[in-house]
Formats: C-alpha cells, structure tokens, sequence
C-alpha cells in the first residue's frame, strides 16, 4: 500500500497491486473519521492536522495499515 504525498495538506493518493474494498481514515485512538469510497484523488481537508492511520482491506482479505501526517 502506498500512500503519498506524505505529510499531506488537502489530498492524499492511495496505490495498491490489489484492489482494495474497504478504505478508511483512523485517528491514533482507532475512531473511524472518514471513509474513503472514491478512487485518485482523495481529499482530507476536512480533517485537523495530525496523525492517522489509513487501514486498508483488500479483495484478498489481506488488511495494510499505513500512517500518514497531515500538516498545514
């Protein structure tokens, strides 16, 4: 899984060999903050700055955890 840019201001790009299914954003304490359904472009704006987790489940079952910084 790769994630990038990385820190991030408004948007992100998620890359995978694997198609994923299941895609979403988690604050350090494990809460969910946003789902992420779209593809390419990913815009986080909506979230402070920080760090989060961006757990990602694939058609295989495999799960990938990465983490990312948002700064601004």
């Amino acid at each position: 899984l790769t994630i990038y840019p990385n820190p991030a201001v408004d948007y992100i790009y998620i890359n995978n060999a694997e198609e994923l299914t299941d895609v979403s954003v988690l604050n350090l304490t494990g809460e969910k903050q946003m789902i992420i359904s779209e593809k390419g472009r990913i815009q986080i704006s909506g979230l402070a700055e920080g760090v989060y987790i961006i757990r990602a489940v694939s058609t295989k079952g495999n799960i990938y955890k990465r983490s990312i910084v948002i700064s601004r």
